[in-house]
């Protein structure tokens, strides 16, 4: 996978909640996330490609994946772990009058992506308040 500088953004919770409960949750939110105002929102499939006991695999896309992301979990010491992470992602770059000006080029599923990572956490921090939960875009190291 190419880098990009949100390519390792993700989520990490640590909840009371099992495995198959998380997961399911991520589902039901993968279904029901929106972007107000993402030109992809009419046309955008979000595709469950892959589920285990522990993880989940979605695509975001149209006519070709946008963003492919997972959900994964773990437990130890009778709390869940979940970690999302973006497997393959597409870029865009801008042009200007044919031209294409110098500056980062934009991850098409990013707004998706993030959306979903504020829903799945709201989701999961209703059935467990306690829930550890971070979003973290960069890393900063």
């Amino acid at each position: 996978m190419a880098e990009h500088k949100l390519s390792k953004s993700r989520l990490e919770i640590r909840t009371a909640l099992s495995p198959d409960v998380v997961l399911d949750i991520a589902a039901f939110v993968a279904g029901e996330t929106r972007v107000e105002g993402w030109k992809h929102n009419k046309k955008v499939t979000i595709l469950l490609t892959d589920r285990s006991e522990a993880a989940s695999s979605f695509r975001i896309g149209q006519k070709r994946p946008l963003l492919m992301f997972d959900v994964t979990t773990s437990t130890t010491e009778g709390a869940t772990t979940v970690v999302t992470s973006i497997e393959d992602f597409a870029t865009i770059q801008s042009t200007i009058g044919g031209f294409i000006p110098a500056g980062p080029k934009t991850m098409e599923g990013y707004p998706w992506y993030h959306q979903f990572l504020t829903n799945l956490e709201a989701g999961v921090r209703a059935k467990d308040p306690q829930a550890k939960t971070a979003i973290i875009e960069r890393d900063l190291g």
